[in-house]
């Protein structure tokens, strides 16, 4: 162990002493040499492994920064791998603490709750890593990532531009624009919003908390989400066996990442198509609602469910329920316009769209369509839609 120890501090030195060089002329980077020379000197002194195991919290920050950078991103991977062997050598020298620290759900628990109450464009993602080969499945595997990060961000936006307007200016919307999922767009923007949320609102709150929780865990996915650098899920260059290996070993750190977010089973996803009646004792109006949690929500047959709003909804709008049997009126949020309903033409299929960004040539907001993993729609004949993103996202810029 002390062998390895000496070889992994010495690969850390040199990595640092190459990256402090680097980033000194780099023009986005170079504000960080000071906190990357305060690291290289904490490992200097480092004595034994546990000395690097609180190194990793620094490590795991500086090589965010470093995705973000197109000048430094080279330097990512070997940060990657770096914290991965530290994360080995400290479970072997103390897996105790490691069982101590966390209480995971079992694989067949965590994957049911996955599959039947988290949040349908989650759900269903999930569920296709079933339907496709090994090779394709770290394809999958980063689209999970990316949905969920995203709907976790369009929650918050969506509640800050709705509840708090106070906050409104305070919120970057403008990186929405074309979001990217480091620092620079949704993991800053999730972290903007955990500043300025009120504490009482536990929903919120209980989100962010979770969501910065999983840190290690998506920085990592994050940083493998930076290796497919134009969005086409192909991973150039890499065999079928390649594949298959980065699969599994990132395929732990996917599951932990959502378990992290199980508060999300707590509320009900869902499509308000119309309403039906008004009911004067509750003051709620009843509206045909398709309940969309799990892999598989039958958009044929909706409920008729009371929901109390301020408001009247338009037809075929996506909201959250916090309590079905509540009907205080910020009991539902609507998640419209970054989480839209769409039918396709052709099949009739009802679906939900995850927006994506905003094209520029062609002047659309393009989205993520569920049951078509990976494909981006234009929403180009929608001016309401159009409209609504443009003065949340682009008015701004």
């Amino acid at each position: 162990m002390s062998n390895d120890f000496e070889v992994l501090k010495y690969r850390l030195i040199n990595l640092l002493r190459a990256t402090l060089k680097h980033i000194k002329i780099c023009p986005d980077c170079r504000y960080y040499d000071e906190k990357i020379d305060e690291l290289h000197h904490r490992v200097l002194k480092a004595r034994k492994i546990s000395g690097l195991r609180k190194l990793l919290q620094p490590l795991t920050e500086i090589s965010s920064v470093l995705s973000g950078c197109r000048h430094c991103e080279h330097l990512v991977e070997t940060f990657y791998d770096l914290e991965h062997e530290l994360e080995s050598y400290f479970k072997e020298e103390r897996p105790s603490v490691i069982a101590e620290e966390e209480q995971w759900l079992s694989l067949e628990e965590l994957e049911h709750l996955i599959r039947t109450k988290y949040p349908f464009p989650i759900s269903y993602s999930y569920k296709n890593m079933e339907r496709v080969s090994e090779p394709q499945k770290i394809n999958v595997l980063i689209n999970i990532f990316d949905v969920a990060a995203r709907y976790i961000c369009y929650i918050l936006l969506a509640d800050v531009h709705l509840r708090y307007p106070d906050i409104k200016e305070d919120v970057p919307f403008q990186k929405m624009h074309r979001p990217d999922l480091g620092k620079r767009g949704i993991h800053g923007i999730v972290e903007r919003i955990h500043v300025l949320i009120p504490r009482d609102n536990q929903f919120v709150r209980g989100l962010t908390d979770g969501f910065l929780k999983a840190q290690p865990e998506y920085q990592k996915l994050y940083h493998l989400r930076c290796r497919d650098r134009h969005g086409t899920y192909l991973f150039a260059g890499l065999s079928e066996t390649e594949k298959v290996d980065l699969y599994k070993r990132h395929l732990g750190l996917l599951r932990r990442f959502l378990e992290r977010l199980k508060i999300l089973t707590e509320y009900r996803l869902a499509v308000a198509e119309s309403p039906v009646e008004y009911e004067a004792d509750t003051r709620s109006m009843i509206y045909k609602i398709t309940i969309c949690v799990g892999d598989d929500p039958d958009f044929s047959s909706p409920q008729n469910i009371n929901i109390a709003l301020q408001d009247l909804l338009p037809n075929n709008r996506v909201i959250l329920i916090n309590d079905l049997n509540s009907f205080e009126p910020d009991n539902v949020l609507q998640l419209y316009p970054f989480i839209v309903t769409w039918v396709d033409e052709r099949s009739h299929r009802r679906d939900l769209l995850l927006y994506h960004h905003y094209n520029k040539d062609e002047g659309t907001f393009e989205f993520f369509r569920t049951f078509a993993s990976n494909v981006q729609i234009a929403e180009q004949n929608d001016k309401e839609l159009y409209n609504s993103l443009y003065r949340i996202i682009l008015a701004r810029t």
